[in-house]
This record gives C-alpha cells, sequence and structure tokens, in this order.
C-alpha cells in the first residue's frame, strides 16, 4: 500500500498532557512507521516553537488562548492564523484525520477540507459529557447542534471508541454506513509491568510508601473522572497516589499527589503501583485504564453499557456500578488487597488483553484502510 500524506488535527498535543493528546501522537507515530508522511496541526499550549519535526510527525502549532482550562473546561480559542496554517498544510495533504468535533481546529479543518475536496476521517472521542455546570451542558448541546453537526456531516468516516457513541451519533441523523468502531492503541513497549525489584527503586524515587499496597488515579481532578470519590475513598491500609489532578488537601501518609507527569515518569508510576482506579463516567475508553492494563495492573473501573463491545470479564476487571460511592470505592480496593491471588489473574489478564486488542500496529493498518479506501487512486 503506498504511502499517504495524513494531517492529524487535534485541539491540544503533548507536551500538554491528556487522553486525546496522547492517541494523536501515538497514532502519528504508527502511522509514520507504516510508510505515511504525517504532518499534526495543533494549539502552541505549553510548547516553545511553533514548527517542529520528530522522528514521526511535522508538528505546526497556532497560538491560542487556554484560560478555561482552569475551570475544567479544555477549550483553547485558536488566533485567527489557525485558518493560514489549515489553508496550507490541507491542501498538501490527502487526508484529513481530525480529533473529536468539539472544538473550533475541527470546525475550521472541517471546512476548509471540504472547501479544498479533501476527504476527513474524524475520530469522536465522546458523546455528551456530563458537567456540573448547566450553562457547559448547554453549551454542548450548542456546538452538537451546529458546528459539530457541521464536522458530522463533512467526515466520510466517523471512528467511535463505544457503543455509546455510536448511539449519540445515530441520533443525530449520522449515516450507520459512516460509523466504524476502531479501539485505540497504547505503547505496550513504554507500558509494562515492573521487573524484580524495579517497583522497590521506583517507589523510593518518588518517595512513595513501601510497606503497603499503592492505590493509583490517574487523570484530571475533575467529577466524571470520579477524583474526589476516589480521594474520600482514602485508608490506613493502602496509599492513594493521583497523578494529573491537582492537591486538594494536605498530602499525608495515606494520600499523594504528583501532579502532571511526562509520560516515562507515568509509566514508572504504574509500575510501582498495586492497582488501578477509575470510577469515570461519560468516556470513550479512558486510555490510562489501558495504560494501566499495558502496565499489568488490576484495575477497578466504573461499568458502561457503551463498553459492551470491549467485552470486560468481570472475573478479570473489577466492574463499580456507574457513579459509584466512595464507600462502594473503598470496599472495592480492600477486597483486592486482602486477595492477593485475584491481584495476579487480573494482572495477567490486563497484559494479556492488551496485546490481543490494543496494538497500535493493528490500529494503524486499520487507519491507512480506511485512507485507502477514500483515495482509490493511491491504493491502486
Amino acid at each position: 500500500m503506498k504511502a499517504k500524506k495524513i494531517l492529524i488535527v487535534t485541539h491540544y498535543y503533548p507536551p500538554h498532557a491528556g487522553g486525546i493528546e496522547y492517541v494523536a501522537q501515538n497514532q502519528a507515530k504508527a502511522l509514520a512507521a507504516l510508510g505515511d508522511s504525517v504532518t499534526v496541526l495543533t494549539s502552541r499550549i505549553l510548547a516553545d516553537k511553533p514548527c517542529s519535526q520528530d522522528k514521526s510527525a511535522t508538528i505546526v502549532r497556532v497560538p491560542a488562548f487556554n484560560g478555561f482550562e482552569r475551570w475544567g473546561v479544555p477549550f483553547p480559542i485558536f488566533s485567527p492564523s489557525l485558518l493560514i496554517s489549515l489553508r496550507r498544510e490541507i491542501r498538501r495533504a490527502e487526508v484529513v484525520h481530525i480529533h473529536d468535533a468539539f472544538y473550533i481546529s475541527s470546525w475550521c479543518a472541517a471546512i476548509l477540507a471540504r472547501l479544498y475536496g479533501r476527504p476527513v476521517v474524524l475520530t469522536q472521542h465522546v458523546d455528551l459529557v456530563p458537567h456540573p455546570s448547566r450553562l457547559v451542558r448547554w453549551l454542548q448541546r450548542l456546538v452538537y447542534a451546529t458546528a459539530g453537526a457541521m464536522v458530522f456531516r463533512c467526515s466520510a468516516t466517523i471512528i467511535i471508541l463505544n457503543e455509546r457513541i455510536g448511539s449519540f451519533l445515530l441520533a443525530r441523523g449520522i449515516s450507520g454506513r459512516k460509523i466504524r468502531l476502531i479501539f485505540n492503541g497504547v505503547d505496550d513497549k513504554l507500558f509494562r509491568p515492573a521487573k524484580p525489584l524495579e517497583k522497590q527503586l521506583i517507589r523510593q524515587k518518588y518517595d512513595l510508601v513501601e510497606n503497603r499496597k499503592i492505590i493509583l488515579f490517574v487523570g484530571r481532578a475533575a467529577i466524571k473522572k470520579g477524583f474526589d470519590k476516589v480521594l474520600a475513598a482514602k485508608n490506613k491500609r493502602y496509599q492513594l497516589v493521583f497523578v494529573g489532578g491537582q492537591a486538594s488537601q494536605a498530602e499525608s501518609s495515606q494520600v499523594r499527589f504528583l501532579g502532571q507527569l511526562s509520560q516515562p515518569q507515568l509509566a514508572e508510576i504504574y509500575r510501582a503501583a498495586d492497582i488501578f482506579v477509575l470510577p469515570a463516567y461519560g468516556e470513550g475508553f479512558p486510555l490510562v485504564i489501558q495504560e494501566a492494563m499495558a502496565s499489568g495492573l488490576p484495575v477497578i473501573m466504573s461499568y458502561d453499557d457503551g463498553y459492551d463491545a470491549y467485552k470486560l470479564d468481570q472475573e478479570f476487571v473489577y466492574l463499580l456500578a456507574n457513579r459509584p460511592s466512595s464507600d462502594a470505592i473503598r470496599q472495592a480496593i480492600l477486597e483486592l488487597v486482602d486477595d492477593g491471588a485475584r491481584r495476579r489473574r487480573m494482572a495477567n489478564h490486563s497484559r494479556d488483553y492488551v496485546r490481543r486488542h490494543f496494538s497500535w500496529p493493528q490500529v494503524a493498518r486499520e487507519l491507512d484502510q480506511i485512507y485507502a479506501g477514500l483515495l482509490p487512486e493511491v491504493s491502486s
């Protein structure tokens, strides 16, 4: 299959941390490994240079205001130069791959791709996200009824991560022929189980407890992530370690806040942990769950009927009720703390599940086939 010129458009990209960011980055790496020429267009948040080149892609960064994120709304407002940069890169590309229809960069990319006759592939990561603010909920509905709906119409293929997102699209009149269920991949070389003695050394490096189980939470301090509920589930029998969220109380022997970490640092923390917990709701399928499983951790997560396609076995993945209480989270943690044999079975299953379902090379081949179907003259 001949190499293609792919433009990936995403509102954030590393070093800004988050699930969509790392999915886009790993997608670029995996497509480049197949021989495709990849450019990523994104915001300049947390980055120094407007344009850079790494081993997999050319990264084009556009200035943007990011003040809303401090209130839990990750929505950058791009400079007008976004249109200039998008026009240039879309004209060079053969396929435009947009990550989520909710963002200004996505709206502009869809319009310009249609103008210049470039096929659009959209990965829709979420549906309507539950939020405590009535204004934010109203704005979501407004976006998906207007600009978001336009992105859906412009997309030749829409990739979804679970069946709930598929139902969300069908309810908005999107043809089922456009929709493809493809799981995200995970870097199972970076995220791997700890080697003998490695867990102890990492705990010493990050000043974590050595004589109790470590329960790891990775994510923003957002209600939909279950941050506060996990925090309220603290117990003297284990240490809760939070990555990504800001400290909301003083640290103690029961609670540690490590803040934002790089991907290599995060991979180390997974290897230092014993159990991973994420009682999130309203998500696609959280990338951090995949990373935890790749790291060989037993996983405690919330049940979501949109995850049915993943065929999660409750014997090996601890599924809490949707929006569980802190008491339920604490009880689940203590059950696994007290059952070493079950933890080992769950850990072995996690790693095996990742190998069978979350391979980035396989995901890249599926994406490349989609692109080829949109460019029959390229694949001939």
